[in-house]
């Protein structure tokens, strides 16, 4: 089996976006459609790359440095993801795309398909509903999140 290198899924996930950017100009959806799936095939690719990258260590276990700063720098034998060209908001998002089931990840593709095509093309009222969609998603995270963070769920807790 090859070994990838992440520069290759990076550059491929640039050209894709440039492509992107020149769909939006010339407001041609079925482009558009073709370098959103480009980009999110290279995000999740890069994820799944990302999991078999050895860790970098760093500064892990060397403790805390005596007065007059440290005298040796940390070991730099293996590379850190930003010495890969991947900053933290990418690998977040990479580590999120090759986290998700087939089934999801391909479902994904078909609505970042659409919408990026009504996008390109105008099309407001998908644009809209999909924005409505994402605002009744982060409610719902919001609301299991903050359940029994507030005073009154703790004090009926306690009370039962």
């Amino acid at each position: 089996m090859r070994r990838y290198s992440t520069f290759e899924f990076i550059r491929t996930r640039q050209k894709a976006q440039a492509m992107q950017v020149h769909a939006f100009q010339a407001r041609d959806g079925e482009l558009a459609e073709d370098a959103d799936e480009i980009i999110k095939r290279a995000k999740r690719r890069l994820g799944e790359v990302m999991k078999e990258i050895p860790k970098a260590k760093g500064t892990r276990g060397v403790g805390r440095p005596k007065k007059g700063g440290i005298k040796n720098t940390p070991p730099k034998n293996v590379l850190s993801l930003a010495d890969h060209g991947i900053d933290k908001n990418l690998a977040e998002q990479a580590r999120k795309a090759a986290a998700l089931s087939e089934d999801d990840f391909e479902k994904s593709v078909v609505d970042a398909r659409r919408l990026a095509k009504a996008t390109a093309e105008g099309d407001k009222a998908i644009v809209r509903a999909a924005r409505e969609r994402r605002h009744l998603e982060t409610k719902q995270r919001r609301a299991t999140r903050e359940k029994g963070t507030c005073r009154q769920d703790r004090r009926t807790a306690k009370k039962n």
